[in-house]
C-alpha cells in the first residue's frame, strides 16, 4: 500500500514540476498577433475641409510610395479610399495638404 502512495505521490510531483514548463513553452510559439504589431492600422482616414478653398491631399508611405491623391472641396468631408477600400492610418504614413 505504501509503495502505491509513493508512486502516486511521485507522479503528482513530476506533473507539478513539469506543468510550469509546459505553460511557458506555449507562450514561446505564439505568432505576434496583428493587434500587437507596431505598424498596425489604427482606423480609417477622414478629412474635413473647413477652409474656403478646395484642398489637395496626397499620402505617402515611409517607402516613398504614393498611396493616393485627392481633391476635397470646401465644406466637404471625405473618407480617403483607394480602389473602393478605405485607407487605414499607419504611423509611418505622411500626409501633405495644400490649397488647390
Amino acid at each position: 500500500m505504501r509503495s502505491k502512495w509513493m508512486r502516486l505521490g511521485g507522479m503528482l510531483a513530476v506533473v507539478l514540476l513539469i506543468a510550469p514548463f509546459l505553460a511557458v513553452a506555449q507562450g514561446q510559439y505564439r505568432v505576434e498577433r496583428y493587434g500587437n504589431a507596431p505598424d498596425r492600422p489604427r482606423g480609417a482616414i477622414q478629412v474635413n475641409n473647413d477652409w474656403r478653398d478646395a484642398v489637395s491631399v496626397s499620402m505617402w508611405s515611409n517607402n516613398r510610395e504614393r498611396i493616393g491623391e485627392w481633391i476635397i472641396r470646401p465644406g466637404e468631408r471625405a473618407l480617403l479610399e483607394e480602389g473602393r477600400r478605405s485607407i487605414r492610418v499607419r504611423p509611418s504614413y505622411k500626409m501633405k495638404v495644400g490649397e488647390d
